[in-house]
């Protein structure tokens, strides 16, 4: 998953990169700021986020989210998530972070941790 800044007219906000494999149980997640006196920092999801990302991937069609969501707004972020299974790769933008179907904002809320 990734979360950018870029566009967005807000001191302070974010890029987020976040790498979660369910597979080896493990995630990884870096956020960097544009401005300097922000600092920098990396963190992993919690035994208990990573389970609920489990959860809604097993529970939830994925082939079944739109390739693009978008909001009327202007300088908003956006999220580009990279879903990988053993058959299929999955690409959604979210411009906006606000209107993907579920379980976007769900994964959002576990990952993005600002």
């Amino acid at each position: 998953m990734d979360l950018s800044n870029f566009g967005v007219e807000s001191a302070g906000f974010p890029n987020i990169k976040a790498i979660i494999n369910l597979k080896n149980d493990t995630s990884y997640c870096r956020v960097t700021y544009d401005d300097p006196k922000f600092k920098d920092r990396t963190y992993r999801l919690s035994e208990k986020d990573m389970d609920s990302v489990r959860h809604l991937v097993d529970r939830y069609d994925f082939k079944s989210l739109k390739a693009k969501y978008t909001v009327l707004e202007t300088d908003q972020p956006t999220s580009t998530n990279i879903f990988y299974f053993e058959d299929s790769t999955i690409k959604v933008e979210d411009y906006g972070v606000t209107e993907g179907d579920f379980p976007l904002k769900e994964l959002y809320h576990l990952v993005y941790k600002f």
